[in-house]
């Protein structure tokens, strides 16, 4: 279950640096579908398949949330630029 829980972090943050939230919509469904065959299919229980549901949906909206926040971390950056370093003047006294 942890396997599966940071697989769709993963997901999520590449899903958060490219898109907009509305990519979670399909994205969640996309994973409560797989979910709900791979636990038919291989004759979990309800409780099995609802927990593999819950945290695919958890892991695909904490991974978008840290992609998000890195995307506009890597903008600030950027935006800021590099710090430019005023030039010492040499005067004679």
């Amino acid at each position: 279950m942890l396997t599966l829980t940071l697989g769709c972090a993963l997901v999520g943050a590449v899903l958060g640096l490219r898109f907009t939230v509305w990519i979670l919509v399909p994205g969640i469904a996309f994973g409560l579908f797989a979910a709900a065959a791979t636990g038919i299919a291989h004759h979990d229980g309800l409780g099995t398949i609802g927990l593999a549901m819950v945290l695919i949906a958890v892991g695909l909206q904490l991974g978008y949330l840290m992609g998000t926040t890195t995307r506009f971390v890597v903008a600030g950056a950027r935006a800021v630029g590099p710090r430019a370093v005023a030039p010492v003047s040499r005067t004679a006294h």
